[in-house]
């Protein structure tokens, strides 16, 4: 099965790519690596009127780090994180997730920001982004607005990205070097979608404790655990909606992922 009929805009600035969506009527999708909309489109589970294509601008395809805040372009791909294009101990932890996402093909064309509007409960990027408690910043023609991650995920496969908007960056706090963590996705076989991701990430010198849940039939979930105390109350908050193996599979990641992150 092939795309139904669409316009297609190939943009090199931000603000071209927003004047078309401004100014378009009907329905429009903004296009970044492709890798999942290019297929959902071949299926037609998604029918747009136009396409509003940003591979071409440059800007947002910038990484920087100031302040000890990371700020990393919308159209970053998989590839370029796991070839370590951000710094320092973050860029480590986000290297090794890269890596663990399918296949080195996907991961060239793959985007940060177009996986996050994607909100495929089971992507990595979702995950981590969250126990990062990482903000993402919507830029329209009347100017930037940041949103947690874990807020601008409304549900599986919806966001609260406007028809008029799109993503320009992901912020987030950098770990410092006294930071462990500890990532675990449980698939099938290399390359697909996870049953199970845990997540936990510890930086004592910053009294964070957080562990996340995700690759369920929800959003992922996030909680803030204490460092001296027994956190089993809040592992089973995260995974209380399971049923039989998959809740005793993603119970025996956290539980793993705790450990690990701790020594």
């Amino acid at each position: 099965m092939k795309a139904t009929a669409f316009e297609y805009h190939r943009m090199s600035t931000v603000e071209e790519a927003l004047a078309v969506l401004a100014e378009r009527d009907g329905y429009g999708k903004v296009l970044a690596g492709g890798q999942s909309l290019g297929p959902m489109m071949n299926l037609r589970l998604v029918r747009p009127d136009f396409l509003v294509d940003i591979g071409g601008v440059r800007s947002l395809t910038e990484v920087t780090s100031d302040s000890g805040i990371i700020r990393i372009g919308a159209r970053v791909t998989h590839s370029a994180i796991e070839d370590g294009i951000i710094p320092g101990p973050t860029g480590v932890f986000l290297s090794e997730v890269a890596h663990g996402i399918a296949y080195r093909a996907i991961r060239n064309r793959g985007t940060l920001g177009g996986s996050l509007v994607h909100a495929d409960p089971a992507a990595d990027w979702l995950s981590v982004l969250i126990v990062l408690d990482a903000s993402v910043v919507v830029v329209d023609q009347g100017g930037e607005t940041s949103i947690k991650v874990k807020d601008f995920i409304v549900g599986p496969f919806t966001t609260g990205l406007g028809d008029k908007s799109l993503v320009s960056r992901i912020e987030f706090k950098e770990l410092t070097g006294k930071a462990k963590w500890s990532y675990l996705k449980s698939s099938r076989k290399p390359g697909e979608f996870a049953d199970a991701i845990s997540i936990c990430l510890r930086d004592e010198s910053e009294g964070i404790f957080r562990i996340t849940a995700g690759a369920m039939d929800v959003t992922p979930k996030m909680v803030d655990c204490n460092l001296s105390e027994s956190n089993e109350e809040k592992i089973e908050s995260l995974i209380s909606h399971r049923k039989g193996y998959q809740k005793g599979l993603h119970y025996t990641l956290l539980q793993r992922s705790i450990h690990e992150a701790g020594n």
